[in-house]
């Protein structure tokens, strides 16, 4: 029996995802970067420590295997904990269907921050990512490349399980998230009285 097959991707705007650069940091204590705009989309993976990611006006506690998403055009903050600071490894690229990809996997400004069920998987491609990049030639740049997508496909996996949304589309708050906004009322209406 003779067979052919011919498939193509399901979301061909994939393609247009460009990788930048990648790079390793082990943070000192209470290293901090920011306030700042960024041109493009830098997705750092948190190998070991804490600490906390600010956008715009959300800030969210970043720990270890957790991945979070620089986006550009917002003003951004982030600063390793003093006492148990970031190891991380990062991957910036960029593209015109980044944003909508992303969100389409829960993983957007509201909610950058994607929680890995496998981190030792992540701290892999990394580790082979930074590796290949390394040995700066043509085979190393597609090894690269290569490393880069399965990166993204591990978000997409990650993010499309830990997003949380309602039915309308906006993003559910979390019980931190609701002691966060009772702290922060509190404190701006108790003197009001």
């Amino acid at each position: 029996m003779h067979r052919k097959e011919e498939l193509h991707l399901s979301h061909s705007e994939i393609v247009t995802f460009s990788y930048r650069f990648c790079g390793y940091h082990d943070c000192p204590s209470g290293y901090a970067y920011g306030p700042t705009v960024r041109d493009e989309y830098i997705l750092h993976f948190v190998n070991r420590g804490t600490g906390y990611y600010r956008i715009n006006k959300n800030t969210f506690r970043v720990t270890q295997g957790s991945s979070f998403v620089l986006f550009p055009g917002y003003i951004l903050h982030y600063q390793a904990d003093k006492a148990d600071p970031w190891e991380y490894y990062w991957v910036a690229f960029d593209g015109p269907e980044v944003r909508s990809i992303l969100e389409k996997v829960g993983v957007h400004p509201a909610n950058p921050v994607v929680v890995h069920e496998q981190p030792a998987v992540m701290r892999k491609l990394f580790q082979d990512t930074l590796a290949s990049a390394a040995r700066q030639n043509l085979q190393a740049d597609f090894d690269t490349m290569s490393l880069f997508y399965r990166i993204l496909a591990q978000v997409a996996r990650d993010g499309a399980s830990t997003a949380e949304f309602r039915k309308d589309g906006t993003r559910a708050e979390s019980y931190d998230e609701h002691i966060q906004n009772a702290v922060a009322y509190i404190q701006e209406n108790y003197f009001d009285h």
